[in-house]
């Protein structure tokens, strides 16, 4: 008996310490479990569908879903409305283009696999606007040029959720079912922070028990490295108006005793910054949490080439708070850009000697954990009104919502099962890294449905999105099937063992 409660007090005292050094997941050496699926029937059968593949995409392309246009409503519902229609051909159980207050979700289900588990697979068809001048080809017509796909969404994120969707149909069209129950959930709000997103998984948490989900909106690391995502920055957007009279004026003859509007936007925009390239918002920085250990080690194991954005961008310097990495900055730092300054005579041929009567501006703040998004907005309007200069009146136009930071463990079965994927895939362990944009939805889907989204995707850091010429590598769209269904069977043969 003695020994016995000596033995119970060595184990609560060992637990008890265990809870204190909680474990450090990323710091702890990660192995990859031993994959024994066949994939070369299912690689024949890629290679051989890829024509009809192909000749989808383009079609999905062609449509213009620019979800923050206005004038796109309509495009954004014939998009939807391909989409499931695609979904019902290749046998899903249940499709439905579900309305909200914004533009539709689109919702498909398989669920014929008793036992298994049910997999959410997560994507958006919504796009980027695109100034068509500044594309070589135009942006929704598919081009095909050196095994490339160009045009807006080939690879954010038409192309990155059609993999999947083509996966899927291969194992149905080989084996008539999954082995695993699966949904689809298509966003058409990701592009402008997924402002219905939220409401829509409350409302239809009865159709979305899931156990694992996966986020096809995701990246590689490069084509012969794979890559896991621990964590996005959310994303604020901000916009001004800079008013300084009720019209431009002639710079002759009120030139030298006229505020101008444009002098008055730079100033306050200059205010926001420190000389060492810091922000220079008061608060700012009060709730950003500092680097974990495990954070830290990571970063040392991501190689980063600091001349390949010069190269790729063709810029000629970095910017940035020193004190910090490239790496530390881009993931883990909060930014705040300037995304659009426009007024006064701005057309490309003539010049108008005026004064600018209002400038607008626009800006975009990526924020990281703890901050808060409506804080941090309350903060920049504070300081615009603070620097802004004498004559002139500041109006704000509010948006309708914004993304939250959200970091990812990296531990539970949902990360292992993508992490043995990966490296049987790449025939490598996948680098476990960060990026500093944002999807609102994946937290909404950890708060809502209570499980956490990992990145599962194979755009190239490379492609263009949200840039001009936007495209995909022909390669990827087939590296990307075979994942999926290493990674279906994979959940299927392992889950809850």
């Amino acid at each position: 008996m003695k020994y016995r409660l000596i033995l119970f007090a060595l184990h609560l005292s060992l637990l008890a310490s265990a809870q204190k050094k909680p474990v450090d997941t990323v710091n702890n050496p990660l192995v990859a479990r031993r994959i024994t699926i066949d994939t070369r029937e299912f690689e024949t059968f890629v290679k051989d569908a890829q024509p009809q593949q192909l000749r989808e995409l383009a079609e999905f392309l062609k449509i213009p879903s620019v979800s923050s246009v206005p004038a796109h409503k309509n495009d954004m519902v014939t998009a939807a409305e391909w989409l499931a229609k695609k979904l019902k051909t290749i046998g899903m159980t249940q499709t439905e283009v579900v309305a909200t207050a914004g533009h539709p979700i689109v919702f498909s289900k398989w669920n014929k696999a008793t036992g298994k588990p049910t997999v959410l697979i997560y994507g958006h068809y919504d796009v980027q606007p695109v100034k068509e001048n500044e594309w070589k080809t135009p942006p929704f017509v598919a081009t095909t040029s050196n095994e490339r796909i160009y045009a807006r969404g080939a690879a954010d994120d038409k192309g990155g959720l059609m993999i999947p969707i083509w996966a899927v149909e291969g194992i149905l069209k080989r084996e008539s079912s999954l082995p695993v129950n699966l949904v689809f959930l298509f966003d058409g709000e990701e592009e402008k922070g997924s402002p219905n997103f939220k409401k829509f998984l409350q409302t239809h948490q009865s159709l979305l028990k899931v156990d694992l989900a996966y986020n096809a909106d995701g990246m590689q690391f490069n084509d012969s490295t794979g890559s896991i995502w621990m964590s996005l920055r959310g994303s604020i957007a901000v916009e001004f108006e800079v008013r300084t009279a009720n019209t431009d004026a002639h710079s002759g003859i009120y030139g030298g005793k006229t505020p101008n509007a444009a002098k008055a936007a730079a100033q306050i925009i200059a205010s926001f910054y420190t000389p060492d390239d810091k922000i220079a918002i008061e608060h700012f920085y009060d709730r950003v949490l500092p680097l974990s250990k495990s954070e830290q080690t990571m970063i040392t194991k991501v190689p980063n080439d600091e001349k390949k954005d010069k190269n790729d961008l063709g810029t000629t310097a970095e910017t940035g708070d020193a004190a910090f990495s490239p790496l530390e900055r881009l993931w883990y730092r909060p930014t705040l850009e300037v995304t659009g300054v426009w007024g006064g005579y701005t057309a490309e041929e003539g010049f108008a000697n005026i004064i600018p009567g209002s400038v607008h501006v626009r800006l975009n703040c990526r924020t990281v954990a703890d901050q808060n998004g409506v804080e941090i907005t309350r903060l920049i309007k504070q300081h615009v009104s603070k620097h802004s200069p004498k004559g002139v009146t500041v109006t704000f136009k509010d948006f309708e919502s914004y993304s939250t930071p959200i970091k990812f463990p990296a531990a539970g079965a949902p990360f292992q099962l993508a992490y043995d994927v990966l490296a049987t895939v790449y025939k490598k362990p996948p680098l476990l890294t960060a990026i500093g944009g944002s999807i609102g939805a994946l937290t909404d889907i950890k708060e809502v449905l209570g499980v956490y989204t990992y990145s599962f995707g194979f755009q190239q850091g490379d492609e263009n999105f949200h840039a001009p010429n936007e495209f995909v590598r022909i390669a990827d769209i087939e590296k990307g099937q075979k994942a999926y269904y290493v990674l279906l069977k994979h959940i299927g043969n392992e889950w809850g063992k």
